[in-house]
């Protein structure tokens, strides 16, 4: 029990962190991420029926692409209070 204590206490530190305005800051930036993604996957798509050259790559293989590029981001962008 005192170890789930202790990352109760870690995850709301960060939680507070990553954002000062709160939850509806949070389901914001990711509803803005949804609609990112729904934007370039239109784009692609209208690209792809145009007949532009992807490189020999289908669109099922662009869209997954795209769809785990936009989901990794974060994981891939380290933000520390240093690199501020």
């Amino acid at each position: 029990m005192k170890h789930f204590t202790a990352w109760r206490a870690t995850a709301r530190m960060c939680l507070k962190e990553k954002s000062y305005f709160g939850l509806a800051n949070i389901i914001a930036q990711y509803l803005l991420r949804a609609a990112e993604l729904g934007a370039l996957l239109m784009i692609w798509r209208s690209l792809f029926m145009q007949g532009a050259d992807m490189q020999g790559l289908t669109l099922n293989q662009v869209y997954v692409y795209t769809i785990l590029s936009t989901v990794l981001a974060p994981m891939l962008d380290v933000r520390t209070p240093a690199s501020g």
